[in-house]
């Protein structure tokens, strides 16, 4: 297993080493992405990866988790929205745990 690591300031100074590694990804784990630019920039790349998990970021970026068979809907993200930040965050990490109890991860 490889495991890369990206900081939010290495989408603009280290595109292509970014999208090469998201290329080949299984797995895409996100956090604190806010920047619109960043966001749409990583959404379009990261929808070919089968697992996807993003937390604690822009609500559209947050909208491409998906883990087998679980995905988050709108209702989930406007569910986000009305929570503060902190127990979004808490509810966030419960459905994914039920998720991958589900499909036995």
């Amino acid at each position: 297993m490889r495991v890369k690591v990206f900081s939010d300031r290495d989408i603009q100074t280290k595109q292509p080493e970014i999208e090469e590694a998201l290329r080949g990804a299984d797995v895409f784990f996100g956090s604190l992405l806010f920047d619109y630019d960043q966001v749409e920039w990583l959404r379009e790349r990261v929808q070919q990866i089968p697992i996807r998990l993003v937390f604690e970021s822009a609500l559209e970026l947050m909208g491409t988790t998906q883990l087998g068979g679980f995905k988050v809907t709108n209702f989930m993200m406007v569910s986000f929205q009305l929570l503060n930040s902190r127990l979004a965050a808490e509810a966030f990490l419960v459905l994914l745990v039920l998720a991958c109890l589900k499909v036995h991860c």
